[in-house]
């Protein structure tokens, strides 16, 4: 199992016991209102927990699902990923995301969660740019990107379906040597490793 610890919470791998907690904040209207997805049901969510329980023992892995938890608590709040998109011998390319359920919105985890991605995906797999994407309207998603230097670099017109309907994207990326330059803000991750 992966762990990455931040200052006030931990990315994990998923387990398959906790499909509970995956299924509250995947089914939530709210959290979800601007994603372009949804689970339908439990059984749904269960498979996207199994289908990341698997990822997690891939050698040549390309997604990273995790259970986001405070570290005080070992409370899971969230969820938070990224997928490599594309990768060579000079680097690479992922796409990071964050879901918290909604007693936990403002209290800056989304940006401590993603400022742990990025430092994770340059330092550890050396990949050379990360992004993320949002719909236009959720406001909150776009801080977070900012707050984490990315900077954004277009705006796709109808680029996202969401609920059956075209809705507009925004993209927002960084790249490692942007990175390097604001690194004394990073967030001093630590990795370990157990057997779950």
């Amino acid at each position: 199992m992966l762990i990455i610890r931040g200052n006030r919470i931990r990315l994990r791998d998923w387990k398959i016991s906790e499909v509970d907690s995956y299924f509250k904040w995947e089914s939530d209207p709210d959290v979800m209102c601007l994603a372009s997805w949804r689970s339908g049901s439990r059984e749904e969510s269960a498979r996207h927990l199994e289908d990341a329980v698997e990822q997690s023992k891939r050698i040549d892995r390309q997604r990273y699902f995790f259970a986001t938890e405070l570290i005080e608590s070992c409370k899971v709040i969230g969820s938070a990923g990224f997928t490599i998109k594309a990768r060579n011998q000079t680097g690479g390319i992922a796409e990071i995301g964050y879901f918290f359920h909604k007693e936990y919105w403002g209290m800056g985890f989304a940006t401590e969660a993603a400022m742990m991605q990025i430092e994770y995906i340059f330092r550890e797999l050396k990949l050379h740019k990360v992004i993320a994407c949002c719909d236009k309207r959720n406001l909150a998603s776009e801080r977070v990107m900012q707050k984490c230097g990315m900077i954004k670099e277009g705006e796709f017109k109808k680029g996202r379906l969401h609920q059956g309907l075209w809705a507009d994207e925004l993209q927002y990326g960084i790249l490692l040597e942007q990175w390097e330059i604001g690194q004394k803000q990073s967030m001093r991750i630590s990795i370990e490793y157990s057997i779950s």
